[in-house]
């Protein structure tokens, strides 16, 4: 953020013109103005009032127009008041030339004096900086000041929404800030070296070259005076307007590195950092494309905005002239003017072969291309969804008929070859049944009750499968059950074990589970077997009642005594963790004081060291000294003896002299009336000077403003009557 120095900027010393003459600007007034403090206090007449600083004497605008407002009434109570328009202007044996110049920053006052310059100082504010971000007039694409991190600042305590104590996000912030002092040769201008933990765990002097670089990013003009950065710090954020100014304190900017101070103060430095890359950002025009989704006519603001600074800027030079800078806005306006009428031109084109291509293409009902188009797709589209769905339906019925054409095939083929066999299996049985002289009626009967027994043997052999399946599908579901309920308990009485409850028990007694079946089934089960009857059923064809399964009622006897233990628990662990908390806080408020008094001990034995050397110097140099002013007495007293003889005689020329005195004071007095009324003779001719300039630059003001209304009007009626005519 290299500034020319030649350049007005928003951190320049304010300009010393009329004092009592309001602001009546809509240049940006900063919080940081402060009043001239120099008087003649060599003089013993009355003290002139102090001049109070306006940034410039250019109106605000009102209205949308340039129309201007005289400030001239306030000329009136300028007769009492002294200031200068140019610091420098009263030098050599003049009274004022020491004078304290005001500062050239936006920042609050320092106690450093600066060096005084001859070219007009100015508060107008650059375009990056100001209160006009966010709260000018008109309309912003930035948004409501109301939710702005930099017009939102005020003293009172703002709650941080930002995660500070979050590690993660305090690592983001410090990369951020390390990469940003990497890239701008951070170390290299302040010809200070940050170690690795400069921003984890900084020292104080890592913190102060960091805020102090950052702020001249902003504010390269401000010089840090020696008060040190606790009495300095708060006033600078108040004036950039950092919102969370009330979490800020004097006592902690003292020891930022601690623990639970370090977080605030990172996000300080990373709030800085990011105000500074959002001025760059304005500066190098980032934002023009949001400001021309608004509507807003950026170009022309832009000449109009470039204009009023080059004037400003030679005004501030002791230059006069602005007819250059008119002549090139002139050009520019017109040049932009040309072009519109180009583009008004071109789009007229564009515009009236649209109508026409339209109006040739509509046809007698008065519908036109596209909307025939629309209907024409619209009827496609339902004509083809149509004829997919019929296409998927007759997909579907060719594969069900293929499918059944195979089948009956299949099924033909299988009833030839059986038609065959029973012919074969008819003649033997015939010859069979005419060897044993079987009637036809005995032997329908005979098929007939085979037939019947063979149906029944049938459904009882069809039940016995599906009772064997149903008793086994739920043998290997119990099985399954009893598994899962034995790793369970086993699970339950690990975890009791560890807590306490199945080793050392609640209350005195013990709450560890068993499976009784597994119990039984492992004591009665012969050898060589798996015993998973005997795990299954409690007696021949009995199975377990589920009561009869566990050796302890889960629901009213274990349930309720986990959840009172859950209960003990948790309460222990809370009180455990309040406890870790205090005991926490009263360590790091330990450690802090001990670093404290490490830091006091230091220093009070660095001064017992100073006095015990210079106790040891001053009891060398009291014995010489005592000897040496023994001798000093002896002598004092003859020479007081020759004193009073002396005194007589002194006090004649002593009055004699004091004679002398009060001529040469009545000589000096007179001479001291004369002076000041030449004084005062001079103040009031540059007083004259003063308005006469200021009258000369109101009436041009006023002069320019005229011009550039009737510019104004005459473009709009020759943009209406052209825009009419496009009409027509």
């Amino acid at each position: 953020m290299s500034q020319d120095t030649n350049l007005f900027s928003a951190f320049k010393r304010p300009r010393e013109t009329l004092s009592g003459i309001n602001n009546v600007s809509a240049i940006p007034q900063p919080s940081s103005a402060l009043k001239r403090s120099a008087s003649n206090q060599g003089l013993n007449g009355p003290r002139p009032t102090q001049p109070n600083f306006r940034h410039s004497m250019i109106p605000p605008r009102s209205g949308g127009s340039l129309a201007r407002t005289s400030s001239g009434g306030n000329l009136v109570d300028m007769g009492n008041q002294g200031g200068n328009r140019r610091d420098s202007r009263i030098g050599g044996g003049n009274v004022f030339a020491n004078m304290p110049s005001s500062r050239k920053s936006y920042a609050p006052g320092s106690s450093t004096p600066l060096v005084v310059d001859n070219r007009r100082s100015s508060m107008y504010s650059r375009p990056s900086m100001g209160a006009a971000i966010g709260s000018g007039s008109g309309g912003s694409f930035f948004g409501s000041s109301g939710s702005s991190a930099i017009a939102g600042g005020g003293t009172g305590k703002v709650t941080d929404p930002r995660p500070l104590r979050d590690p993660a996000f305090r690592g983001k912030m410090a990369q951020e800030i390390q990469d940003y002092l990497l890239q701008n040769n951070f170390e290299m201008e302040t010809k200070h070296n940050l170690g690795p933990r400069a921003l984890s765990s900084p020292m104080q002097k890592d913190f102060v070259m960091i805020f102090q670089w950052l702020y001249h990013r902003i504010d390269p003009d401000f010089k840090f005076s020696l008060k040190g950065l606790e009495t300095e710090a708060i006033p600078l954020l108040k004036a950039i307007k950092y919102p969370y100014l009330g979490n800020i304190t004097k006592a902690q900017l003292g020891a930022v590195g601690g623990a639970n101070n370090w977080p605030t103060y990172l996000g300080l430095l990373h709030w800085m950092l990011q105000l500074i890359q959002a001025v760059d950002n304005y500066e190098q025009g980032h934002y023009d494309d949001a400001i021309e989704q608004q509507n807003l006519d950026l170009g022309t603001a832009k000449i109009g905005f470039r204009y009023l600074s080059q004037c400003y800027t030679s005004w501030l030079n002791e230059e006069d002239d602005f007819t250059p800078f008119k002549n090139e806005m002139i050009q520019e306006f017109e040049a932009r003017s040309a072009q519109d009428q180009e583009s008004l031109v071109v789009l007229q084109a564009d515009y009236d072969e649209l109508v026409k291509a339209i109006s040739e293409l509509e046809d007698e009902s008065g519908k036109s291309p596209l909307d025939r188009l629309k209907s024409e797709g619209e009827t496609l589209r339902n004509d083809q969804e149509k004829f997919r769905k019929f296409n998927e339906l007759q997909r579907e019925k060719t594969a069900k008929i293929k499918a059944v054409i195979d089948a009956l095939r299949e099924e033909g083929e299988s009833v030839k070859n059986e038609i065959g066999k029973l012919e074969a299996e008819k003649a033997e049985l015939q010859a069979a049944v005419d060897r044993q002289g079987l009637s036809t009626g005995d032997i329908d009967r005979m098929n007939t009750e085979r037939e019947k027994l063979i149906k029944a043997l049938e459904a009882t052999e069809v039940k016995l499968e599906e009772a064997s399946a149903i008793d086994a599908n739920r043998e290997a579901q119990a099985l399954k059950k009893l598994e899962l309920l034995e790793h369970a308990v086993k699970r339950y009485n690990e975890l009791g074990y560890k807590i306490g409850v199945t080793s050392t028990g609640i209350n005195g007694q013990t709450y560890e589970i068993e499976i009784i079946p597994l119990n039984k089934a492992a004591q009665a089960a012969p050898e060589g077997s798996s015993g998973d009857d005997e795990r299954l059923l409690y007696d021949v064809g009995i199975g377990y009642n589920p009561r009869q399964v566990l050796n302890l009622d889960l629901r009213h006897d274990v349930k309720p005594t986990l959840n009172n233990f859950r209960n003990d628990i948790a309460t222990r662990i809370h009180t455990a963790q309040d406890v870790s908390i205090k005991n926490q806080d009263k360590l790091d408020n330990i450690q802090e004081t001990l670093k404290d008094k490490a830091e006091e001990l230091e220093t009070l034995e660095a001064r017992l060291s100073a006095l015990n050397d210079e106790y040891s110097e001053i009891k060398e140099t009291s014995a010489t000294e005592t000897s040496a002013s023994n001798a000093e007495i002896e002598k004092l007293e003859r020479e007081l003896q020759s004193m009073r003889i002396n005194a007589q005689s002194g006090l004649l020329a002593l009055e004699q002299r004091l004679q002398s005195v009060n001529i040469e004071y009545d000589q000096l007095t007179h001479g001291a009336n004369v002076l000041r009324e030449w004084y005062h003779a001079e103040v009031e001719r540059m007083l004259q000077s003063i308005i006469h300039l200021k009258m000369h630059v109101q009436d041009s003001l006023a002069t320019w403003d005229n011009e550039v209304v009737e510019e104004l009007e005459t473009y709009k009626e020759s943009l209406d009557k052209k825009l009419s005519k496009l009409k027509i």
